[in-house]
């Protein structure tokens, strides 16, 4: 007998890999489960925070922060609502005929544009009109700011328009990129990118057309000294929701996964990230090829909780979330979450559902229900050389703090096919399993037994279910193999 030790899938989801070749340290599968450094553990949960946000899909959040400024606002069924405070929100505007607003900050002012309504600004205190003039309002569909000036898209035009110094909105100027440009197709997003982290002349501005071109601008005014980097081809982009900055960089939610900008530039913008498509881009571009134009795609990074987070739609108005460790580079899913936006606010995070309530991710339960992590090795190949084995036994070392339920099945030989599930109880106080695998579980809270796998097998994998109103911390699985029996 020989007892082999695999680790846990601190390296996170591969969905790149075929699945006789993912790493003994990722997973095939891993759902509200997140990776980290020395092992894996539970998600948070979520919480009501703010109700009466219309009736239903709350689909935008914005964090407003300046000054003595802190403020939250949310939008559902054509109304603007404060939703800073916990309890019932307030309502600040109404009669808007879409809620998929984009926003920036300028000046301590949120500005606001979605392609329909005419352009709004909040103060903190009240929402009103912004004094926009030069290209049909009401089409300004994304806002961002750079170097002291606010700039726009407009639906289906292949022009920027760009304010006057010091200014959210105002007159404006247009500025055409279809000449710049190979492939065609219409502006999407704005989004700077940085070499210093500072706004000297390392920054420059990146232009995403929805054909997946990024066209590049260096400058301060687009009127007196723009100067064209160059024109590079990604992935097509998703949504406006789905550009954003991640440190001096920039990514992108595209058909051909999350695509950062220093990835695909021949420059030095210092590491290159394409270490962060790497094993997340199998399930990225799946979802973006079965949801393409469902809303609800966004990123979102939360440094408290040290991850960078992609809200991905899915049918019948539902919602996952790919989630990146931003210190370890490993991805992970989260599920449980009807999440049709986000925002951070302070230093936690939020999310509008589908039921006129903002949620605060928070806590060890969902909303009060129990939390289910997921797990699926890697196919463990236990013969040096190859050949088939004899398992007999496996002890997942895991961690927990409270009542805990964990459901085992395994496969052989990459077949997928799943033995019958087999569901242990563990009480707190370290009540017997009682049943033909029955153990105790240790009192000190770490699983201390082995449990029978009796299996002829090349590779094998679990399928771990863990199912608890509190944490669990996984590390490692040890496995009793029996070497002479080796065929």
């Amino acid at each position: 007998m020989q007892n082999i030790s695999i680790p846990s899938p601190i390296k996170g989801w591969n969905t790149t890999d075929s699945i006789a070749n993912v790493p003994p340290d990722m997973a095939i599968a891993m759902d509200n489960i997140m990776p980290s450094t020395a092992s894996v553990a539970f998600r948070k949960g979520y919480a009501s925070h703010a109700t009466g946000v219309g009736s239903g899909n709350v689909d935008s959040l914005f964090e407003l922060r300046g000054g003595s400024i802190s403020k939250m606002i949310a939008a559902s069924n054509g109304s603007i609502f404060d939703v800073t405070t916990a309890g019932i929100a307030t309502s600040l505007a109404s009669g808007f005929s879409s809620d998929q607003w984009q926003g920036t900050v300028f000046n301590a002012v949120l500005g606001l544009v979605n392609g329909t309504d005419a352009p709004q600004t909040y103060n903190g205190t009240t929402v009103a009109a912004m004094t926009v003039s030069g290209p049909t309002t009401t089409l300004l569909n994304s806002i961002t700011t750079f170097k002291f000036r606010s700039y726009f898209t407009v639906s289906n035009s292949q022009s920027f328009w760009y304010s006057a110094l010091n200014t959210l909105g105002g007159a404006l100027t247009e500025f055409p990129l279809g000449r710049a440009g190979n492939f065609g197709g219409n502006l999407i997003a704005i989004q700077a990118i940085t070499k210093d982290g500072g706004s000297g002349q390392d920054d420059n501005l990146c232009f995403f057309m929805s054909t997946g071109e990024v066209i590049i601008y260096q400058g301060t005014s687009p009127a007196t000294d723009f100067v064209l980097i160059g024109v590079f081809q990604s992935g097509r982009p998703l949504s406006a929701r789905g550009i954003v900055k991640f440190g001096p960089d920039v990514l992108s939610v595209t058909n051909e996964g999350y695509v950062t900008m220093s990835s695909l530039l021949p420059l030095s913008f210092g590491k290159t990230n394409d270490a962060i498509n790497k094993y997340i881009k199998g399930a990225a571009s799946t979802a973006a090829a079965t949801y393409p134009t469902s809303f609800g795609w966004q990123v979102v990074l939360s440094p408290t909780n040290n991850f960078m987070m992609v809200n991905v739609p899915q049918s019948n108005n539902t919602f996952v979330q790919h989630v990146l460790n931003v210190n370890t580079i490993a991805w992970c899913r989260f599920t449980g979450f009807n999440a049709r936006c986000w925002a951070t606010f302070g230093n936690d995070l939020y999310f509008g559902s589908t039921n006129g309530t903002v949620y605060k991710y928070t806590g060890t339960t969902d909303n009060g229900a129990s939390v289910t992590g997921i797990i699926q090795t890697p196919y463990f190949k236990f013969a040096e050389g190859g050949g088939t084995i004899r398992t007999t036994a496996f002890k997942p070392w895991a961690r927990y703090d409270s009542d805990m339920t964990l459901t085992i099945k395994y496969a052989t030989d990459y077949k997928e096919s799943f033995s019958t599930p087999y569901t242990i109880t563990y009480a707190s106080l370290g009540a017997e399993w009682g049943d033909a695998w029955g153990t105790a579980w240790s009192t000190t809270g770490t699983i201390s037994k082995y449990l029978n796998l009796n299996s002829f097998c090349y590779a094998l994998s679990l399928h771990l279910t863990f199912a608890s109103p509190s944490a669990v911390d996984y590390f490692q699985t040890d496995f009793v193999v029996d070497k002479g029996s080796r065929i």
